[in-house]
């Protein structure tokens, strides 16, 4: 992956192109980045100019000072991510395929497969829906942890480093963690590593102080409406409605012009579950809590993030900031009346319930039980509101 191919953050990918050219190149780095971020395909892109034996000191895009070639035998590697010193560890769990101390070198194919296909963006639901693991939590685990230290001690094959890129190292395992903790402070002298991560606040202490921090930030609306324009044709109208949808997030772009079902699935699913919380229509609560108890574990976890945007649109339109809602016209009329019960005194109570519910959901618990739960509590919530 070139840095050219990858959209916006420039200014890093100058700083990283640096780095390489003084000879300052970390041995530890942490990209971070919100989901649908380009976090890994920055790590990756780094990786493969780090390798490349034909550097260029020119890119497609002007604004960079350099990128890989792209035609060098390690480039063309790459392009398959198929490089015999780049390592990827990446959370799996047992499958039917690998029942028995299941590690990432056992799904590298499912990987690249994934990878290529969604041009490096990748969120953990659908990694765990390539692998079939919807209703587990993948983890990295003490196997995965033995391999990295038998990786980090072998000499590179062809390039300088030794790469090991660790993709949602917030999904460490304990128990694994101490196996890594010596490695990561002092790695060998040509192995690198490039930690991947969506939410720093999961990670350990001991491991987020080894690294050095690479933080992607979400790209204006302005840059967002440049790349759409440039790889895209659609209308100016369409333009408009993919770049506040998408709020500065590429990956939603795919899904927003291939009307993806997801958004739909998931807001009529959480317009009905509010309309019954609110009727008392236990009947109806039951039903759709079957049913949400029955998605998996992932796109429950997807819903439950869904309901915590409506509640904050909810609150953006009820003190009187409708220009800054990013919202479709369906949930615009949903929150236009939902936010009547959904106010500055309640909605924090009501975010609480929701984020409480993923956290449960995060941790196994029983989805019947957390739902049905949320959905009561949800009852008493909306009865108060409607007394005021």
């Amino acid at each position: 992956m070139l840095f050219s191919e990858i959209i916006g953050h420039n200014y890093l990918k100058n700083k990283l192109i640096d780095t390489v050219r003084n000879n300052r190149i970390s041995h530890t780095l942490m990209f971070y980045g919100l989901e649908g971020s380009e976090n890994l395909s920055m790590a990756i892109a780094y990786a493969q100019y780090i390798s490349c034996t034909n550097k260029q000191t020119v890119a497609n895009d002007t604004d960079l000072i350099g990128d890989s070639c792209g035609e060098c035998a390690s480039c063309k590697k790459y392009q398959h991510l198929a490089h015999p010193d780049l390592n990827f560890i990446f959370p799996v769990a047992n499958t039917k395929e690998h029942n028995v101390k299941p590690i990432s070198a056992m799904f590298l194919n499912h990987w690249r497969e994934i990878l290529m296909t969604n041009n490096g963006y990748l969120s953990d639901t659908e990694w765990y829906e390539k692998i079939g693991i919807e209703n587990k939590q993948g983890r990295i685990g003490v196997d995965d942890a033995s391999e990295i230290n038998r990786i980090a001690f072998q000499t590179p094959y062809e390039s300088k480093f030794n790469i090991i890129i660790i993709w949602m190292v917030e999904k460490l395992y304990h128990a694994a963690a101490p196996k890594l903790l010596k490695i990561l402070e002092e790695p060998p002298e040509n192995t690198l590593f490039f930690l991947v991560s969506q939410d720093l606040d999961q990670i350990l202490n001991t491991i987020l102080s080894r690294t050095q921090l690479i933080k992607l930030y979400r790209h204006p609306d302005a840059d967002m409406r440049k790349y759409i324009k440039r790889y895209f044709d659609i209308s100016e109208q369409k333009l408009d409605y993919v770049v506040n949808m998408a709020e500065g997030n590429y990956k939603n772009v795919f899904s927003l012009l291939q009307n993806n079902d997801i958004a739909d699935f998931q807001f009529t699913n959480f317009r009905e579950l509010m309309l019954a919380s609110y009727g008392n229509n236990f009947l109806k609560i039951k039903d759709k809590v079957n049913f949400l108890s029955s998605i998996g574990r992932e796109k429950l976890k997807d819903f439950l993030n869904y309901g915590l945007r409506v509640i904050r649109l909810s609150l953006i339109y009820e003190v009187g900031n409708q220009k800054l809602l990013r919202a479709t016209k369906s949930e615009f009329d949903f929150v236009s009346k939902f936010s009547k019960f959904v106010n500055s005194k309640n909605a924090a109570a009501i975010s609480d319930e929701l984020t409480l519910a993923l956290k449960h959901i995060e941790r196994n618990g029983n989805a019947k039980i957390i739902l049905m739960d949320l959905s009561l509590k949800m009852v008493m919530i909306f009865a108060a509101a409607k007394k005021q």
